[in-house]
């Protein structure tokens, strides 16, 4: 009867500490996508438009930067 109810808990302490190690990769695993996620929105930020302006000259714009004059 003794050994019964230690064996249930000792189960039920597995199990807590089970839900413990998933809860640590699920939050490594969102840590790696948010980075990811970061990554490609600087990437999409940076990204150069080229306009031609109506004097001639070649305009640059990106997020990281206002419109102004290349050439």
């Amino acid at each position: 009867m003794i050994v019964t109810i230690f064996t249930v808990i000792y189960l039920v302490g597995l199990l807590i500490a089970a839900w413990g190690v998933i809860i640590v990769l699920l939050k490594i695993i969102l840590q790696v996508l948010m980075v990811i996620a970061g990554i490609f929105a600087l990437s999409v930020l940076a990204q150069r438009t080229y306009y031609k302006g109506s004097d001639g000259h070649v305009y640059a714009e990106s997020g990281f930067e206002n419109l102004h004059r290349v050439k």
